[in-house]
């Protein structure tokens, strides 16, 4: 699968440089894209989205990291067998060491 994308969006973030963080964006996208051995292409369209809370300190000096990641592409290719949908969901913990 080959794409060729634009898209547009936004980010926020609240920030105490001494105790948190906390961050989240939201991408919407549009292009056009091709499948292995199609000869025309189609359409693409896209959502994505990230949220993350960063901790400082919490126990010992460690920092910890909280995040959710989501991710939606509908593809329209040239014939109907090769359109699909690929949605996926990441969660994210870490702990600094």
């Amino acid at each position: 699968q080959t794409s060729l994308s634009a898209g547009a969006g936004v980010t926020a973030a609240i920030i105490n440089q001494t105790k948190f963080n906390i961050t989240g964006e939201f991408l919407t996208s549009y292009g056009f894209s091709t499948a292995s051995g199609g000869f025309l292409g189609g359409s693409v369209f896209g959502l994505s989205g990230s949220a993350r809370i960063n901790i400082y300190n919490l126990l010992f000096g460690k920092n910890l990291s909280i995040g959710y990641d989501y991710i939606n592409d509908s593809y329209d290719i040239d014939e109907e067998r090769l359109d699909y949908d690929l949605v996926g969901h990441t969660i994210t913990l870490g702990v600094s060491f």
